[in-house]
């Protein structure tokens, strides 16, 4: 692999965003850079991709797929001169844009089916930092080699200067959009390098976007398209109001560094009745994390939304559901920023996932059991809480990492018409946002009553028979190996008066 004498990443030192933005003169932008999703079921194969297209108000759109069991978010992206064409997960869980290496072990041997990047054949390939980038996931998968800068292209945008990982020593086929904090970067977290401007802030510095924020709209599970905008939002794909909502630092720091939220209420809701559950965690602080497939909830919580959902665990203490449980009109209702703050309905439909096996015992026997999309998190001195996929398709998330806030509405499902609206400056907050109204009464420690009862649970599923589960071969983790793709969620804790 070429090299070429260049400044090392240090010059690119700041102490946050705003630090990483402080040295660029880019004017604001006309309008946004838009990305369509297009989903990909992993046992079905490749779907046909969409063309690139382009809109009057200069918006340009490139495909991404769902992939894997529940679906990872992937994303084609150009990189190099000329210009080579890679697949990369989406993630809002990590920080480093990086792509595993042609002449890895793991590619020689055939497994790089989403593509690769070989930096010998782009004339304007520049090794920064050789041995610097070094990335783990909560899956023991890894990557190990070099930052280098080179020409990027995604939803037709082109970005000249673009700070990037290559994976030369990889045991993971594909790598990551990564468009969290620049504090975050792998680099970074292991004290090799200082920030440098990834994607959402190179952005904004080559004059794409107005600032450093983006909006995501997953779809439905069954949907063939969604959207990631970045500098703006589609004030068609939601309903309801759009709620404002802080972000928290994480325990160990004072600084915001991930997406998390203060989740403050889950109600199960049924023709059958209304559950408000209780959760000692509460007010939680959840991750946003787009690169998590799953969403993992305190043990408390998780328990009664169990109990409400007729859940039983396989024999690998996996959570399933019978599959036609698909069809329950039930739904939790989780609740945001306190009294009057965001709301978002989560149906079953959004939560029963892929088939695992069959049940041999109980009511159930024979009938196919399906994945269930929320886990537990057992109770720790600092535990770490995620709203993966499973439940942000039943969202529309802005994410603003100048404002250090988030904002979450219901989302419109299949929604077919647009109404983008661009961040207007880099202090604008979220345009059409509304704050939480009560976010700073939120209280620390306050535990919520947990039911005694569930009327709720009647009208999730018409029966309540549980039995014993036989996972198939070679699902046994199945979920896990894209679940947990996101650089370390960290421990969060809140410090609210």
């Amino acid at each position: 692999m070429k090299s070429r004498n260049v400044n090392t990443l240090g010059l690119l030192a700041s102490l946050g965003v705003g630090a990483v933005l402080a040295d660029t003169g880019s004017a604001p932008a006309a309008g946004v850079v838009h990305m369509d999703i297009q989903r990909r079921n992993a046992v079905d194969g490749p779907v046909v991709k969409l063309g690139r297209r382009s809109s009057s108000s200069g918006t340009v759109t490139e495909t991404l797929e769902n992939s894997i069991n529940e679906g990872a978010y992937m994303a084609n992206v150009k990189v190099g001169t000329p210009l080579q064409t890679v697949t990369l997960q989406l993630d809002t869980g990590s920080s480093d844009t990086w792509m595993v290496y042609t002449g890895s072990t793991i590619c020689q041997g055939g497994g790089c089916n989403d593509g690769s990047f070989d930096p010998d054949k782009s004339s304007t390939f520049t090794d920064l930092a050789k041995g610097a980038f070094a990335i783990g996931y909560s899956d023991q998968s890894s990557a190990k080699g070099d930052y280098f800068n080179d020409v990027f292209q995604i939803g037709g945008a082109t970005l000249q200067n673009m700070t990037m990982g290559i994976g030369l020593n990889t045991d993971i086929p594909f790598g990551l959009v990564g468009v969290g904090y620049p504090s975050n970067e792998a680099g970074v977290s292991s004290g090799q390098i200082k920030e440098y401007a990834n994607l959402p802030v190179q952005m904004y510095k080559e004059g794409l976007v107005n600032t450093v924020a983006y909006s995501m709209w997953l779809n439905d599970l069954e949907a063939s398209a969604g959207s990631l905008l970045f500098g703006g939002i589609d004030t068609a794909k939601f309903s309801g109001p759009l709620m404002r909502l802080q972000l928290y630092p994480t325990s160990d720091s004072t600084t915001v560094t991930e997406f998390a939220v203060a989740l403050t209420s889950v109600t199960a809701v049924s023709k059958s009745g209304s559950d408000k559950l209780g959760s000692s965690a509460f007010p939680a602080p959840v991750v946003l994390d787009s690169g998590t497939t799953l969403s993992f909830l305190p043990d408390d919580l998780v328990q009664e939304m169990y109990k409400e959902a007729s859940v039983t665990l396989d024999d690998n203490s996996k959570p399933v559901v019978p599959c036609n449980y698909i069809n329950s009109k039930g739904y939790f209702s989780f609740g945001f920023g306190g009294a009057g703050g965001a709301v978002v309905n989560v149906s079953m439909s959004e939560l029963v996932l892929t088939p695992v096996g069959n049940y041999t015992s109980g009511a159930n026997k024979g009938q196919t059991a399906c994945r269930f999309g929320i886990e537990t998190v057992p109770s720790t001195a600092n535990p770490s809480y995620v709203l993966g996929d499973s439940f942000l398709r039943s969202a529309f998330v802005v994410y603003d990492l100048v404002n250090n806030e988030a904002a979450l509405a219901q989302t419109n499902f299949n929604a077919t018409n647009s109404n983008i609206v661009a961040f207007p400056s880099l202090s604008a907050t979220i345009p059409s946002s509304t704050p939480a109204p009560n976010e700073a009464n939120i209280q620390q420690g306050v535990v919520s009553a947990t039911p005694t009862s569930y009327p709720a649970a009647a009208g999730f599923t018409s029966t309540s028979a549980a039995g014993r589960v036989q996972a198939r071969s070679g699902e046994v983790g199945g979920v896990m190996l894209a679940a947990m793709l996101s650089l370390g969620v960290g421990l969060v804790s809140f410090s609210m008066l």
